[in-house]
């Protein structure tokens, strides 16, 4: 360090920064203090140089530091660390990758910025990104399964099913009949296209893409589970909570079996809310138990905004309006950027707002709207949500619930 700093024109006072003072570099120069990986971070950039150089003194060539940036900004993206320094991180990777024509790292940098914007919340920027990176030869369905996953979950957001859905089914025509390992990897694919397809209405289609899938493949547990919950969702879809119910159980009976404690609470949740729908609160509020280690679990704002949702609607049925509406507070900041997932929560609000008499009807059409735009089965929630507030209280709404825009 001592010779790099020499060598730019440096004192110690000059090469100092927040956090790594010059009397501390003088100790590490005189071999009375060993640099922390922070220091070493903060001191190789100030000199221009890798940290790896820094630590070691082995020198490298600039595609290999290049490759190093890259890998330890995806790792610290593997450690959940998806801040904006990060990806600046790797969109500088990026850019110098794409200037050197090094397209592999360029091809890992554009997927990586991709995936940690999804994981942000920035659907745009992620379909941008994860969209040139399955357009690139050097992507495949095989070797890159969870970036067309991660696409289409962008996509499905941002309102592009139908892009999801093409995108998917040509991975399933690209995987073909490969050899028994890839068994998994179809079925990944086609749970999400049926996703795509039932965003679509095209529920005859998802559910042929799920019964083709299963009946060539042997699963092992992790992928029946998922087989069972892609089959629920559908049924719940079709409006046939019995089947739905019955689905959902096989896949908690397997996850009974795991140590994966985050899906099996989410496989409670589903449960719950289906019941809810169908007004059985004695079972919602037994699988809402279950659901309720979401709390300290490693569940996203989704997870969560979804248990308080549902709490809330149990709450609200029971005529606990009070703790009704704290549930609801914290459900619509939990979903505040998912709003095609806040049926249930509107559902819950007008309940909620009808048992005191003081529901703005026209208010809950306008605000559940958009969350219920693509979803049939809350759709029809939010009308019956409707028109128990109406029996509640005399008024009248301005307009049908069929006769907005969008619907």
């Amino acid at each position: 360090m001592r010779r790099l700093r020499l060598e730019r024109g440096l004192s110690q006072r000059q090469l100092a920064s927040r956090g790594v003072s010059y009397a501390y570099i003088s100790r590490i120069e005189s071999g009375q203090r060993t640099p922390s990986v922070h220091a070493i971070r903060l001191l190789a950039r100030r000199l221009g140089v890798a940290p790896e150089y820094l630590e070691s003194g082995a020198d490298i060539g600039p595609v290999e530091a290049l490759e190093l940036r890259l890998t330890d900004a995806e790792l610290r993206l593997r450690l959940g660390d998806h801040s904006a320094e990060v990806r600046h991180a790797l969109q500088a990777v990026l850019k110098e990758a794409q200037r050197a024509g090094e397209s592999e790292i360029a091809i890992r940098a554009q997927i990586a910025v991709g995936l940690s914007s999804l994981a942000a919340g920035n659907e745009r920027e992620a379909a941008q990104y994860l969209t040139i990176a399955v357009d690139s030869p050097l992507v495949s369905p095989r070797t890159h399964t969870n970036v067309y996953v991660s696409l289409s979950k962008a996509l499905r957001f941002l309102g592009r099913a139908d892009e999801a859905a093409k995108m998917l089914e040509d991975a399933l025509d690209e995987l073909g009949s490969q050899t028994p390992e890839a068994g998994g990897i179809r079925l990944r694919i086609a749970t999400y296209l049926s996703y795509a397809l039932t965003d679509l209405g095209q529920l005859e289609r998802a559910r042929s893409v799920l019964e083709d899938t299963d009946a060539g493949a042997a699963l092992d547990p992790h992928e029946q589970v998922t087989m069972h919950w892609s089959l629920a969702r559908l049924a719940y879809m079709e409006g046939q909570p019995r089947a739905a119910l019955r689905e959902i159980r096989r896949a908690i009976i397997l996850l009974d079996h795991t140590e994966d404690s985050l899906e099996l609470a989410r496989a409670h949740l589903f449960a719950a809310e289906v019941h809810l729908w169908a007004d059985n609160i004695p079972e919602a509020e037994r699988h809402l138990a279950l659901a309720a280690g979401l709390e300290n679990l490693a569940a996203d704002a989704r997870d969560l905004g979804a248990l308080h949702s549902c709490q809330a609607l149990a709450h609200a049925r029971r005529g606990d309006s009070e703790r009704a509406r704290l549930l609801i507070q914290y459900a619509h900041e939990e979903l505040a950027d998912a709003p095609a997932e806040q049926g249930l929560l509107w559902f819950a609000q007008a309940l909620t707002d009808a048992a005191s008499a003081d529901l703005d009807v026209g208010g809950m059409v306008c605000g559940g709207h958009e969350a219920v735009r693509q979803d049939r089965v809350r759709r029809r929630g939010l009308e019956a949500a409707l028109g128990r507030s109406r029996e509640a209280r005399v008024g009248e709404v301005g307009f049908a619930i069929h006769g907005g825009p969008g619907w």
